[in-house]
């Protein structure tokens, strides 16, 4: 990117609580941050590529930090796309890029567009598939992790491991210990996945993390580590709310 341009537009800030205002989108790319931090109240941001004219700005961690969700700009965002998740945390809606890689503000027709669609927008609906977790953990095919070991382990957000995944990486008890002839704990397995979920989740600038682990398979028998994988997703609650589901990639 270059330092300064000579075409200033303007940028579309969506509020979590409802409210929008249209700003001045300025030429220099210094300026640009500054707006960019301040709109979206972070200091580091994710762009999303809505159309080749229409970038979607948004805090890098909104999710993960529990933002609130934004409605209004998931909303605008499924006007375009396919809508797979809820998006998180103050958005601003910019321009797409010149052949410079420059960030160009919308025009003044393409951001009166926007305000119209974002003033009859109605609110979206996240697929039926992510807004069962809580039935999903009283019939058991969810486990709920424990809050405190969550928030020990360093997350800030709910966080469920599948039935299945459950019982191949943490599910552990003392006829086991007896059986395989190795002393676990299902507390300090659960521990191990959380914490390389935590590491793995930092790494990652999806809504997916690749989880690596070794484990002793309870299979009657084995008594040394076994490699495991696993997928930590991030996604919306049954309220809208950021939550992490660890499962087995054979569940994605």
């Amino acid at each position: 990117m270059s330092n300064t341009r000579t075409t200033p537009g303007f940028a579309l800030l969506v509020r979590t609580d409802g409210q929008f205002t249209l700003l001045d989108w300025p030429a220099s790319d210094d300026d640009q941050l500054k707006i960019l931090y301040a709109a979206c109240n972070c200091d580091h941001v994710d762009a999303v590529q809505i159309t080749e004219t229409l970038t979607m700005w948004l805090d890098d961690e909104g999710m993960i930090n529990q933002a609130a969700m934004n409605p209004g700009a998931t909303h605008l965002y499924s006007l375009y796309r396919p809508l797979h998740q809820g998006y998180y945390g103050h958005a601003l809606f910019t321009g797409g890029a010149d052949l410079e890689g420059n960030t160009l503000g919308l025009t003044k027709d393409e951001a009166a567009h926007l305000v119209e669609q974002y003033l009859t927008a109605g609110i979206p609906r996240i697929p039926a598939q992510r807004t069962a977790r809580t039935r999903a953990i009283e019939e058991g095919e969810l486990v709920d992790a424990p809050r405190a070991l969550c928030r020990e382990a360093g997350f800030r957000v709910p966080v469920a491991l599948t039935k299945a995944a459950w019982e191949d990486c943490v599910a552990w008890s003392e006829a086991d210990d007896q059986k395989q002839r190795t002393v676990q704990d299902e507390t300090g397995r659960l521990w191990d996945v959380l914490m390389l979920a935590r590491l793995s989740i930092a790494r990652s600038k999806g809504l997916q993390a690749h989880v690596t682990l070794h484990r002793i398979k309870r299979d009657g028998h084995s008594s040394t580590p076994r490699l495991a994988r696993l997928v930590a997703e991030i996604g919306p609650g049954d309220r809208g709310e950021p939550v992490i589901t660890i499962k087995l990639p054979t569940e994605i």
